[in-house]
């Protein structure tokens, strides 16, 4: 049987996007199966609460600022959605850890998801480094988190991982 692995469900085809449609990445799909990768798909924002078209939503700073409750997530308006992503995060944690997945591949620039680069918190698609909510909860909690564009360094990490292991020999 093959290792679980957490996946935005964007990135399996799931029309779960704040625009209401997906991102589906057959290449991601296909070297899952190859590699023997169970993907099960996470919506943190659908998790959280918010169904259908929305957003979009930004913030400023840090994520660990959003889950320390020192930032707000927003939307173009300045309505404040916080609580939702909040929420969405901590329950993918809860299933990861139920779970037992060790590595997530996340939705770059997705303000729950993204393990790479987010929006500025101007609505003026200015692009920065950070962590999405969701994803600084995960990280924080030992899950290693790939994007839609590095995921193949899964291979490596995983031979690097075995490489490192001693196997006790009985006397």
């Amino acid at each position: 049987m093959g290792r679980e692995v957490l996946v935005s469900a964007c990135l399996l085809g799931r029309n779960c996007r704040f625009d209401g449609k997906s991102r589906l990445n057959k290449s991601l799909i296909k070297f899952l199966k190859k590699n023997g990768f169970i993907p099960l798909g996470v919506c943190p924002e659908e998790s959280g609460g918010l169904k259908g078209k929305r957003g979009p939503f930004e913030f400023k700073g840090k994520a660990k600022q959003i889950l320390e409750k020192k930032g707000e997530v927003k939307d173009p308006q300045g309505r404040v959605f916080t609580s939702y992503f909040l929420k969405g995060a901590y329950k993918v944690l809860a299933l990861a850890k139920k779970k037992k997945i060790e590595i997530a591949i996340l939705k770059s620039r997705s303000p729950s998801c993204s393990p790479d680069y987010i929006y500025d918190g101007t609505f003026k698609k200015v692009i920065k480094k950070g962590l999405g909510v969701s994803a600084y909860l995960l990280k924080k909690n030992k899950i290693k988190i790939f994007s839609e564009s590095n995921y193949k360094l899964i291979k490596s990490e995983s031979r690097s991982s075995k490489k490192g292991t001693k196997r006790c020999s009985r006397h």
